[in-house]
């Protein structure tokens, strides 16, 4: 009886002995899943409009790209554009002051006073002139008109 009860003690031992060898080869952990990279959403394009400056506006001067022209009114020997936009009076100044900057406009005072939502640039780039000013309403709309004088040069009688 010994022998028998031997012999299954040792089977049950060799059964836990070659589970366990088998397990122990095993240790490393199991393979992490590999995670698919999302995909970036598709966003709409949103088109810059292009604003058609009136016939005789130096191509000096740019228009800012978000505001719509409401008017054209001629001043000596040149005109000045009212504009209205969504955009801040710190949006357009920082615009216009890095594209001015950028032809090698000569600003003098350039100001922007954020507090009261104006910026103000007076501007000339050879025998042309501009003088910016651009006020954020306080009224429930919040938009902003800006002003674009543009002073063209003489010409020579």
């Amino acid at each position: 009886m010994f022998s028998r009860s031997f012999r299954i003690l040792c089977m049950i031992f060799l059964v836990v002995l070659v589970s366990g060898v088998t397990t122990s080869c095993n240790l490393a952990p199991p393979p992490a899943q590999v995670k698919e990279p999302k995909k970036a959403k598709k966003v709409p394009i949103e088109k810059v409009k292009t604003i058609e400056a009136p016939t005789g506006w130096p191509q000096e001067i740019p228009l800012y790209p978000t505001a719509d022209i409401e008017s054209v009114v001629p001043e000596g020997a040149g005109f000045t554009l009212r504009l209205k936009t969504d955009d801040t009076a710190a949006q357009i100044f920082n615009w216009y002051y890095d594209m001015l900057e950028a032809q090698k406009w000569e600003m003098a005072g350039p100001t922007l006073d954020v507090a009261r939502n104006i910026a103000i640039i007076n501007g000339k780039l050879g025998d042309k002139t501009l003088f910016l000013e651009a006020r954020t309403s306080e009224e429930q709309d919040g938009s902003t008109s800006l002003s674009l004088t543009a002073g063209l040069p003489q010409p020579v009688q």
